[in-house]
């Protein structure tokens, strides 16, 4: 009878063994800066705040218009400052010298001559204020606008005529929807200083920022600001 020796199975088992020392090499090297952090990465403690700061400032040159293609028949540069969670409004008017070189004329001339470039540069050499960005709205968007934003209340300080006489809006608070504070902004009365219309803006964009944002987290605001700037 004739006995056979078995053959061994060494190699097999090597092979098994390094497949598996290089298999937990690779899971310890992933795991390692997990189990054991370099000095060099230790986190301080110190956690970094989201709140905007000065960098986060926009200056921006509204305008509204009839049409397109029309002249601004409102000027007003918004100051959004979020550190200080502030709005500043300065209404301007069409009739308002600004220098651009060595010529001095109105806004609404410099629009007319060399667009919304000359207006920019007549506000910055005139005021100093340099506006990062500029939106201009004609009736049907600054409508959409004022309505999605939500109503507006009004504190008219005199009462708003027709052409023909009729009064539109009489002196005393109202409560405005987009097409009726349109036609607020746009009426002007001599009668009632020549001031009137800048004083209505003003005090129609604090009452709009008042009401709907009033209450909001600055970052929050920001990202209204930006959205808009970028429309």
């Amino acid at each position: 009878m004739t006995v056979r020796k078995r053959r061994s199975n060494w190699y097999i088992y090597l092979i098994t063994f390094a497949a598996a020392s290089i298999l937990a090499a690779m899971i310890l090297s992933i795991f390692w800066d997990i189990i054991f952090v370099p000095e060099e990465k230790k986190s301080t403690g110190v956690i970094k705040s989201d709140t905007p700061d000065s960098s986060n400032n926009l200056i921006t040159l509204f305008m509204l218009s009839e049409e397109k293609a029309a002249n601004p028949s409102l000027y007003m540069v918004v100051s959004y400052q979020p550190e200080d969670e502030a709005v500043i409004c300065i209404p301007l008017k069409t009739n308002m010298n600004v220098k651009v070189g060595n010529k001095t004329a109105t806004l609404d001339h410099f629009y007319s001559d060399g667009g919304i470039k000359s207006v920019l540069y007549g506000i910055e050499s005139t005021m100093g204020v340099k506006c990062d960005r500029y939106v201009k709205f004609d009736r049907d968007s600054f409508i959409a606008l004022a309505d999605a934003i939500g109503k507006v209340y009004i504190n008219c300080a005199y009462d708003v005529l027709a052409n023909d006489g009729a009064v539109t809006f009489e002196a005393g608070s109202h409560n405005m929807n987009g097409t009726n504070l349109y036609t607020y902004l746009n009426y002007n009365n001599a009668n009632y200083g020549e001031d009137y219309q800048s004083l209505a803006l003003g005090s129609a964009a604090v009452s709009l920022i008042n009401t709907n944002l009033h209450g909001l987290s600055a970052i929050v605001i920001q990202s209204y600001f930006t959205k808009l700037m970028n429309t």
